[in-house]
């Protein structure tokens, strides 16, 4: 574009000009922060970025996207949607994987923990897990769900059922397993198995 003036500003680590910080704008105000190290030098350090503020960051994208990359691939993307607030991509065999590490020396371990914070109410769902994977046809479905839920969410009655679905022949998502605690004090029910033939 013959009308598009482009600004950049570098910043040099002084002695050594190969080491340098730099801001990059483009057209309609696309702006790059880069870091570059002297590979001349030969100290095989990298060019690290580090923010340290006194209060808080905002990252503010108009678009609802926010991508995390590696050397130019994407591997986490936020988006700000109704379908999906936060992906993991990978193409390797068996990724992505998502470790949680908890180096304490006591007995207790690392947790997930899904939280509904409004008002509950007998049947609400209170978060799940899914499985999808595309058919012979690369069409995508849903196989597996595990879920928890409220069966009485009475104040000092609180009973939590917690059910494992999958797909079955017509790919109906169906439970086969069932925990029920909404019964008597310490009593859990389970239920094994849907269908006559089951």
């Amino acid at each position: 574009d013959a009308n598009t003036t482009f600004y950049t500003t570098e910043s040099w680590s002084e002695g050594s000009p190969g080491d340098y910080f730099n801001i990059l704008v483009t057209s309609h105000g696309a702006t790059t922060l880069s870091t570059s190290d002297d590979a001349s030098s030969g100290d095989g350090e990298s060019a690290d970025l580090t923010i340290d503020i006194d209060g808080d960051i905002t990252l503010d994208s108009h678009t609802g996207y926010h991508y995390i990359k590696d050397n130019g691939t994407t591997f986490a993307t936020f988006v700000n949607d109704a379908s999906t607030l936060f992906k993991l991509e990978s193409s390797t065999a068996s990724g992505p994987e998502i470790q949680l590490w908890n180096s304490h020396t006591g007995a207790t371990g690392p947790g997930l923990i899904f939280v509904k914070s409004a008002t509950g109410a007998d049947d609400d769902s209170l978060g799940r897990i899914q499985f999808h994977g595309d058919n012979e046809g690369n069409t995508l479905h849903q196989y597996a769900q595990i879920e928890g839920s409220i069966k009485d969410a009475t104040t000092n009655e609180e009973a939590g059922m917690l059910q494992l679905k999958v797909a079955d022949h017509d790919n109906t998502l169906t439970t086969g397993l069932k925990l029920d605690g909404n019964q008597a004090d310490g009593e859990v029910d389970v239920t094994i198995g849907a269908g006559l033939g089951s």
